[in-house]
């Protein structure tokens, strides 16, 4: 055997140290224990949870059997009053809706006010443009003057 062979077999664990090491001890208590102090701690986690789990449940069923015969009783007015809330989301939104058709149609008359070439202020008194020659007033003229 060389001397690498024989490093390499020191290196080597038997099967039995090697399972005593994972398990942590050569009995094996310590892996109980483990178990056993995680089963406790699930309990003592699992069953308030499940105890609060069974009150929801209870109280959501005694709930359901309270109310259900009041649903019966009012259905009448519970349908009107959905009949109405209805019409009433109904009205505000044609109201929103007119009121936003006139919001764009003033709009849209303050812009075709705008781009309309009669609009443009005059200052000579005929009616056009300042600085356009009028086919009326052959003499053109600015603020009471003659251009020249």
């Amino acid at each position: 055997m060389s001397v690498q062979d024989q490093e390499i077999s020191s290196l080597i664990v038997p099967y039995d140290e090697a399972a005593e090491h994972v398990k942590g001890t050569r009995t094996g208590t310590r892996g109980t224990s483990t178990a056993l102090y995680a089963t406790l701690a699930g309990i003592m986690i699992g069953c308030p949870l499940l105890c609060m789990m069974g009150f929801s449940f209870t109280a959501s069923a005694a709930i359901l059997l309270i109310t259900s015969p009041l649903l019966f009783i009012f259905s009448p007015l519970l349908i009107s009053a959905a009949f109405v809330l209805v019409a009433a989301m109904a009205g505000f939104a044609a109201a929103a809706t007119l009121g936003l058709a006139g919001i764009w149609m003033f709009r849209f008359m303050i812009r075709a006010k705008s781009t309309t070439i009669g609009s443009v202020p005059s200052s000579d008194g005929d009616g056009s443009p300042v600085g356009i020659v009028s086919t009326e007033n052959p003499n053109p003229t600015v603020d009471g003057r003659m251009i020249e």
